[in-house]
């Protein structure tokens, strides 16, 4: 079975005498760990159909530029960091243009 919990295993007597056996201690740091890749939760939410069409467009256009493996996720990511750069007046409108749809 596969050690799934990143947990090091530990010496058959630290199993014998408990299950809490090192859990106050520290897991030992190794120089060569960076930073966690973050790991993106899974979400719901709607879109018309021409939300979708326009996601698609867009993948297929970058699809025949030569961009390969780009997704809907990375899309509506793409959008989001877009958002960042406009100003709060500018974002209002935007969603308020997008209800109206």
């Amino acid at each position: 079975m596969r050690n799934r919990s990143n947990i090091p295993p530990r010496d058959e007597n630290a199993f014998i005498y408990g299950g809490t056996a090192g859990v106050d201690k520290n897991p030992p740091v190794s120089p060569t760990q960076g930073k966690k890749p973050v790991k993106a939760k899974p979400i719901s939410f709607s879109l018309t159909e021409g939300n979708l069409q326009s996601i698609d467009d867009v993948i297929r256009n970058l699809m025949l530029d030569g961009t390969s493996g780009v997704n809907r996720s990375d899309v509506v990511r793409a959008a989001l960091l877009g958002l960042e750069k406009l100003t709060k007046a500018d974002i209002a409108s935007l969603i308020k243009e997008a209800k109206l749809r």
